[in-house]
């Protein structure tokens, strides 16, 4: 309902690029959408920053060492979000959460089950090699 009628505007959101064993981590989602990079909507007044630090940590486990923006998409489903994407490094072990089993996932698999929302993430990897 809030794609057609998003009555609080567009929703904020941040996502992070995390290379880790030749691959990237990334959420296997358990909604069916595919795979995703860690993140999601920002709470109430949080910063991007904060955003991206608090997802990464509740969907992989992992913690964040350091984080750089280095852009932003605008997609319209299924709710209209302006997405931040950080670059980041992390420390720990990786866990899933109710959100899906995250994993280290190559370029191929990458390229074959990407969620739709995070293509643009994709193509930014892919302009880099």
């Amino acid at each position: 309902m809030y794609a057609r009628f998003p009555i609080f505007g567009t929703v904020r959101g941040a996502v992070a690029i995390i290379r880790r064993d030749e691959g990237f981590v990334v959420t296997e989602r358990a909604d069916g959408y595919g795979l995703g990079f860690p993140g999601g909507i920002a709470g109430f007044r949080e910063s991007l920053d904060t955003t991206v630090r608090r997802e990464v940590k509740e969907e992989t486990g992992l913690r964040l060492i350091t984080a750089e923006l280095k852009f932003d998409f605008f997609y319209p489903k299924p709710i209209p979000n302006r997405t931040s994407v950080y670059e980041v490094t992390a420390e720990g072990d990786l866990r899933g959460s109710w959100e899906g089993a995250a994993r280290v996932a190559s370029m191929t698999e990458l390229e074959q089950h990407i969620a739709p929302q995070h293509r643009p993430v994709l193509e930014y990897l892919q302009s880099q090699s």
